[in-house]
This record gives structure tokens, sequence and C-alpha cells, in this order.
């Protein structure tokens, strides 16, 4: 770890986001991804937010297990069963 420490110029540190600001976040990740309109119900992404509790990475990766899982039951919502069914087979975040 001493190495990568080494090549590290610049470290920030993000606060978490609030509940605004995560939803503000996944839309706007969507739309540069080309979505023309949200994929997650406002239900979904309020439970995003309390499983993450705001943290990027965590959004990011919940995120985008959700979107396989919505893809593999072909859906074209993702609810809050989905957000469930991930967290519920013990998905690491």
């Amino acid at each position: 770890m001493e190495q990568l420490e080494q090549r590290i110029a610049i470290k920030y540190h993000l606060t978490p986001f609030d509940q605004e600001d995560t939803a503000r976040y996944i839309t706007f990740r969507q739309e540069k991804a080309g979505a023309k309109k949200s994929v997650f119900t406002s239900v979904a992404l309020e439970r995003i937010y309390e499983i993450t509790e705001g943290v990027p990475r965590k959004i990011n990766n919940l995120c985008d297990l959700s979107l396989l899982v919505g893809f593999s039951k072909n859906g074209k919502m993702i609810d809050p069963q989905i957000i469930e069914d991930i967290i519920s087979d013990g998905a690491l975040l």
C-alpha cells in the first residue's frame, strides 16, 4: 500500500450526498449515458439513498447491479423490489 500512497499526488474526500443530491446524481449519470427518462422509480431512489447513505461509490455499485438485474428480468423500471432483491441476496456494496 505504501507504493500506492506514493503515487497519489492529490487526495480528496467526498462527503456523502443527501437524499436529493443522490437522486440528482443518479439522474445525471443516466442522462450522460443517453437515457431519455429515468428508469428508477422515486421510491427506488429513496431506497438507494437509505442503503448507500449517499456514498457515491456505493450508489454506483447498487445502481449498476440494479440495472443488470432489471435487464435480466426484462423490466422497464427499477423499482424497490429489485433493490431489495439485491440486498437480500447479500450483494456487497
